[in-house]
């Protein structure tokens, strides 16, 4: 197993940043992740480790949220 040492705050930033970008409000994003409203809050403030499982859950509806994205824009 390998260690991987992050800055809790700055990847809380960018899925908070990235989550309003998209429009989303916290209990719609927790819902989607199947997580809780309290544990999305604190990965987003920085004061919880993130685990590997929902990063790779914010990644994978990320993707799907701005492959949408991308297919919205070019209908119109």
């Amino acid at each position: 197993m390998s260690v991987v040492l992050v800055d809790n705050a700055y990847y809380g930033q960018i899925i908070r940043r990235a989550r309003k970008c998209a429009h989303i409000k916290r209990h719609e994003m927790s819902r989607i992740m199947g997580i809780s409203r309290r544990d999305l809050t604190r990965y987003e403030s920085g004061k919880r480790l993130i685990p590997e499982s929902v990063l790779e859950k914010i990644a994978h509806h990320g993707m799907v949220m701005l492959a949408a994205r991308h297919n919205t824009k070019r209908k119109h």
